[in-house]
């Protein structure tokens, strides 16, 4: 089945003026992942993952593998995960979503080479493993990606349990980041996951609990706006490389597509109202160096 684009990324490719462009891309995005992407995604340790709790609202998770290759894949149409080749963090709300809203998005990213790959579809939970139905599979390009190398450690810790931060402390850690990674979810109730990165500061609060969002150049497809357009809802998720925390904060975006600053390299603005956060410590067992920022940053005044 081909790909087409819903309405609300019509909507922003319209006002954009980048029809023609967006629609060029259709044909990468695939109902199956090719030799070549499978190869990629088998390389890789870790993924992001989005999903939708019972009330309908977004959460970005992370999955570590204990090793390249934990992911498999049963057939070109269909990944398999099993628990026991992950580092399963059994506080993540992933799972319980997952049994009760199959619809996910998966994100391959690949810090140190600027590569990414994306992966929507339907997830299926045994307590044993997770199989994901792939129904739309494609490519991203490395702008705006921080590049990071990373080593696993030995965690001298558990998993901590999850806990709530004040707003206070979640705008130190959001005004700090370069990159973090987003949940949408389309009005047909596809979920998909993207990459949003900038230089340290990118980020910054228009109040207590609203973050002011740059949207910078990209490969037109709007695939992450055109969902915020149709629904709302979103979730992000902030990783402590230094630290091995994860921030996963749940709200509502919008978007201000007249808005921009075109001298800063930003297109237009949307907005992300925190809603609910959860704060988990020792999730992950790997510190990431010093980012090298992406050329394509623009830069901040």
């Amino acid at each position: 089945m081909s790909f087409q684009y819903s309405e609300g990324k019509k909507k922003v490719q319209k006002h954009a003026g980048v029809e023609y462009e967006a629609q060029r891309l259709t044909g990468m995005v695939k109902d199956y992942v090719a030799p070549h992407g499978q190869q990629f995604i088998q390389n890789q340790t870790f993924l992001i993952i989005s999903s939708v709790d019972e009330n309908g609202a977004l959460w970005t998770s992370i999955i570590k593998g204990n090793y390249e290759g934990f992911v498999r894949f049963s057939s070109p149409e269909k990944v398999e995960i099993e628990l026991d080749d992950i580092d399963f963090n059994p506080h993540d709300i992933l799972y319980r979503n997952i049994e009760k809203n199959a619809n996910v998005g998966v994100l391959f990213i690949e810090f140190a080479n600027r590569r990414r790959f994306r992966i929507n579809g339907k997830a299926h939970f045994d307590k044993s493993k997770i199989q994901i139905e792939i129904l739309q599979a494609f490519p991203n390009c490395p702008k705006y990606i921080q590049a990071r190398n990373y080593l696993n450690v030995d965690r001298d810790n558990k998993i901590l349990a999850p806990s709530e931060l004040d707003l206070s402390s979640i705008q130190k850690i959001v005004s700090k980041a370069d990159t973090f990674l987003m949940g949408t979810q389309a009005k047909n109730g596809g979920v998909d996951t993207s990459h949003r990165g900038g230089m340290k500061g990118f980020l910054e609060f228009i109040n207590e609990d609203t973050i002011s969002i740059p949207d910078y150049s990209g490969n037109n497809m709007f695939l992450s706006l055109g969902n915020i357009i149709e629904n709302p809802n979103a979730g992000l998720l902030f990783i402590g490389f230094e630290t091995g925390a994860t921030l996963q904060l749940s709200g509502k975006a919008y978007i201000e597509l007249d808005e921009n600053d075109f001298e800063r390299g930003i297109e237009r603005y949307w907005y992300f109202k925190i809603e609910k956060n959860i704060f988990t410590q020792n999730v992950l067992p790997m510190n990431w160096g010093m980012p090298h920022y992406s050329p394509f940053n623009p830069a901040l005044q």
